[in-house]
């Protein structure tokens, strides 16, 4: 025997809508897996990057993709929204970044801002504050060798990027592959 019911609460949002809604995650989900990636934070160009094989050495200007380490200052880099949640162990987003300095490099860090063996980058001082007045950790000014098992990872995008000049070299082995912008909006 059916039962008749009334309706009494509408969705509020129409069919058509939901449907796109579906098609629209799933679509994203299947882009993950295929290297696709959107990436939202200023310190690069904003848009869709795709993931690609490392094919050889880093060099310098490359943009990669690299896992945060769980370490205490990326717990605090997350807490203060520095970096949001993501795929990589700790749960933390990736990170997009252009590579500056590589295996035989040298890095010069003072206030003034990071050289690579003896060129200064732009927009990169050493911030002592973020912007809501927070004290930053950063590296000590001085000289920096960079081993054949490490990056160093800055961008010059904007001066405030949360990078290396924060949390030192990066492990060669975090590094998941190269950037290729696909679809920039910035």
């Amino acid at each position: 025997m059916a039962i008749n019911r009334k309706r009494t609460a509408k969705s509020t949002l129409p069919r058509s809508i939901l449907v796109a809604l579906f098609l629209l995650s799933l679509a994203v989900a299947l882009s993950y897996g295929n290297g696709y990636r959107l990436n939202l934070s200023p310190s690069m160009p904003e848009g869709i990057w795709q993931l690609q094989s490392l094919s050889g050495p880093l060099q310098r200007g490359q943009v990669v993709i690299a896992c945060p380490e769980n370490t205490s200052l990326f717990q605090l880099a997350r807490a203060r929204g520095y970096l949001g949640y993501g795929q990589c162990r700790g749960q933390y987003e990736p990170l997009l970044k252009p590579v500056i300095a590589v295996a035989g490099d040298t890095i010069d860090l003072s206030p003034a801002g990071v050289m690579v063996n003896g060129k200064k980058l732009p927009h990169s001082a050493i911030l002592t504050r973020d912007s809501q007045n927070r004290l930053l950790p950063y590296l000590a000014a001085r000289r920096y060798s960079v081993h054949t098992d490490e990056v160093w990872l800055v961008s010059t995008h904007i001066p405030h990027s949360f990078d290396s000049r924060y949390f030192g070299s990066m492990p060669l082995s975090l590094v998941q592959g190269l950037a290729r912008p696909v679809w920039i909006w910035h």
